[in-house]
């Protein structure tokens, strides 16, 4: 959508925004893991880790 809006000479930040997070999410999240491993006093490297997700899109 942000590159169809620059097309018209339009800036959607929010839009922009939204991307920028979604982006830098995988950095977060492994970042929040290992924050809470350690917490725990375990590593990374020995623990079994399972991501689950879920995606919504409503229909129009």
């Amino acid at each position: 959508m942000s590159w169809k809006s620059e097309q018209h000479g339009l800036e959607l930040e929010f839009v922009d925004l939204a991307d920028r997070m979604n982006r830098r999410m995988p950095l977060y999240i492994a970042e929040r893991i290992e924050t809470l491993l350690a917490q725990e006093g375990k590593a990374v490297n020995q623990s079994e880790i399972v991501l689950a997700g879920v995606a919504y899109k409503k229909r129009h």
